[in-house]
């Protein structure tokens, strides 16, 4: 059992439909199993990509360059 008082911390979840490939490479993020255990408080869903912020709880990207990203 583990109590905080105040507001507890988010719980992101990830997932990605392609992790590894051939580029161009498109693929699917999702955090939509992410969670807030704060009944009020409101999940904001940004992504950054190479240098793009991408907004929403599911989006679409294409790498186009080879490489490792995290």
């Amino acid at each position: 059992v583990e109590y905080a008082e105040g507001n507890r911390k988010p719980i992101a979840d990830i997932q990605i439909d392609h992790l590894y490939g051939a580029a161009p490479l498109q693929a699917r993020l999702s955090a939509a199993n992410s969670k807030d255990f704060d009944k009020d408080d409101q999940l904001r869903y940004q992504w950054q990509i190479e240098g793009k912020k991408l907004e929403g709880k599911e989006v679409a990207y294409t790498f186009t360059k080879p490489g490792a990203y995290n």
